[in-house]
């Protein structure tokens, strides 16, 4: 339910309430005429406090991309290819081309959730004898979150395992920066802690 005096604010601040109220109401009427031909899909319904729009026999792409993922059993070898599949088909995060702040909360929890199914894949690749995967799947967190600091992470050990000790503080560098410039903080301790014995043992 998306609150009237939410809607208001949102479109009409600039004018007095009953004005308001005037023009919120007959935008809500226009909207359910420009949806009569769609009646058995979609239906806005009005509450005491507020619009909800209901939807019937419609299929949203945020949610079979949900329930393909969630459904999935654990990752392997004979479930990989599926996982790659489902991934491919998030191509973004949910309405990034629009500042809707009611979609803030809905766009950061799939984020998440891209975001933890990536490192799990990552972590698979690198378990299973195909670090070059892996990196590119650690890479393409950091290009599209770069906040995300276990796919840092991720890369740096991945390095550090084929001894390309320059890649490892090269990716150290580039956490320390992002997230200084963007949230003016530090890396968590076990990651720091990590890097900082790992260069005491290549000094």
């Amino acid at each position: 339910m998306v609150r009237k005096s939410a809607l208001i604010e949102l479109l009409w601040s600039e004018h007095d309430e009953e004005k308001a109220y005037s023009l919120l109401y007959t935008a809500a009427y226009y909207l359910r005429k420009a949806m009569g031909p769609y009646k058995d899909y979609l239906k806005i319904d009005n509450t005491s406090g507020g619009y909800i729009l209901n939807t019937t026999n419609i299929l949203l792409d945020k949610e079979e991309w949900e329930d393909s993922l969630t459904s999935a059993p654990p990752i392997s070898q004979e479930t990989i290819d599926d996982y790659t599949k489902i991934m491919k088909l998030y191509r973004g995060d949910y309405l990034q081309e629009y500042d809707y702040w009611w979609a803030e909360s809905e766009r950061q929890r799939l984020q998440k959730m891209w975001i933890a199914t990536s490192l799990k894949m990552g972590e698979w690749y690198n378990k299973n004898a195909q670090p070059d995967k892996a990196i590119s799947l650690y890479e393409d967190i950091c290009n599209r979150h770069p906040q995300a600091e276990d796919a840092y992470w991720g890369l740096m050990k991945i390095y550090a395992d084929m001894k390309k000790d320059t890649l490892v503080s090269q990716w150290y560098d580039l956490l320390l920066s992002v997230l200084w410039e963007e949230l003016h903080v530090k890396p968590n301790e076990q990651i720091t802690d990590w890097y900082n014995r790992w260069k005491m043992a290549h000094v």
